[in-house]
C-alpha cells in the first residue's frame, strides 16, 4: 500500500464456512492520526468515518478500496471576554 490512511478489502478467496470473513484486507494509517484521534476523542470510543469504492484490479478481481476521512473538526471559537468582567 502506497498511500497512508487508505485501504483495500478484497475477497476472502480461503472462506470455507459462513462464519468466516467475505472479505479480508488492511489499513494502513499515519500514527499521528492515530494519536490525533486519541487525544480529541470526546467519548470512550472513536469513530471512524470511511469512503469506499468498488473496483478492479489488473487481473480483474474484485475489491473495496477505503479511505479514512481525515478532515479535523474546526476549533472552537475563542469565548470573547466581557469587558464588565474584574
Amino acid at each position: 500500500m502506497d498511500y497512508p490512511n487508505r485501504g483495500t478489502l478484497w475477497t476472502n478467496d480461503y472462506k470455507k464456512s459462513d462464519i468466516q470473513p467475505d472479505l479480508k484486507g488492511d489499513i494502513k494509517l499515519e500514527l499521528d492520526l492515530v494519536r490525533d484521534m486519541l487525544e480529541n476523542a470526546d467519548t470512550d470510543h472513536v469513530v471512524i468515518k470511511l469512503s469506499a469504492w468498488l473496483g478492479k484490479d489488473k487481473d480483474g478481481k474484485r475489491k473495496v478500496s477505503l479511505q479514512l476521512d481525515t478532515l479535523k473538526k474546526a476549533p472552537a471559537a475563542p469565548s470573547a471576554k466581557d469587558p464588565w468582567d474584574d
